[in-house]
């Protein structure tokens, strides 16, 4: 299934702690969860309830919007559908999946611990800010890969 989150990608720091030890998240990272959360639940059928088994993310895209100081080049370069990565923070593993994940809990699936695997992730900029990405919920063993143990089994008997 494919997914579109329009708007700007934003990395999500660890909560925050006041000088009474209390922990809090800024709110502006709550709002970005929300608006997430909302637009899951608007592109999704009624009846989708989270997947419970392994869940692989393929081909997840953060586009972040051109830099005010872009050379107009760069800019028809976007314009003309070609690809320019960010190489500059947020880091992709960490602090940008961090937030996104967390927002897709108990939406998509029930706890990212079930994103099993991660295929094609970027940073790019794009003149239309968003986050696109397609997920899917596979075995727990891949039937291929069930396929060769049994033979190798086999040919363990054999030998």
């Amino acid at each position: 299934m494919k997914i579109t989150i329009l708007g700007e990608p934003m990395a999500i720091q660890s909560m925050r702690i006041t000088n009474k030890g209390h922990r809090y998240q800024p709110k502006k990272n709550l709002n970005y969860k929300a608006q997430i959360r909302s637009q899951l639940l608007q592109q999704l059928p009624k009846s989708f309830v989270p997947l419970r088994g392994p869940v692989i993310i393929k081909d997840l895209i953060y586009v972040f919007p051109p830099l005010k100081n872009f050379p107009k080049y760069k800019i028809n370069m976007l314009k003309n559908g070609n690809t320019i990565y960010k190489k500059t923070k947020p880091d992709l593993l960490d602090n940008l999946s961090k937030g996104f994940f967390d927002a897709c809990e108990g939406i998509l699936f029930l706890n990212d611990s079930q994103i099993v695997e991660c295929k094609g992730m970027k940073k790019v900029y794009g003149l239309k800010p968003r986050i696109e990405f397609e997920i899917e919920e596979v075995e727990i063993i891949k039937k291929k890969e069930l396929k060769n143990q049994k033979e190798n089994k086999k040919n363990e008997n054999t030998i």
